[in-house]
């Protein structure tokens, strides 16, 4: 399946795009989508690998299957005070 990210902060920075298309088998939890992201696109692999990704206001369990057909976000670890 193919679905469409949103990228934040610094992701967005990296890819120097505000949305890319990531394909991966259909019924694949969300870390093998962040894994499929940071080889479809080099420029987000090191802050794939730390960021999570969220549908609809909430973030999806690494072990959670990855929502047919919904766009999705890429969210960048965030630090500060």
């Amino acid at each position: 399946m193919k679905v469409r990210v949103q990228l934040f902060a610094g992701a967005r920075e990296a890819a120097g795009v505000e949305f890319v298309d990531v394909a991966f088998p259909a019924g694949s939890a969300s870390e093998h989508c962040l894994a499929a992201i940071a080889v479809q696109h080099p420029s987000l692999a090191a802050l794939a690998k730390s960021s999570r990704l969220a549908i609809d206001d909430r973030y999806l369990a690494l072990d959670e299957p990855v929502p047919q057909g919904r766009p999705l976000a890429l969210i960048p670890p965030v630090s500060g005070g």
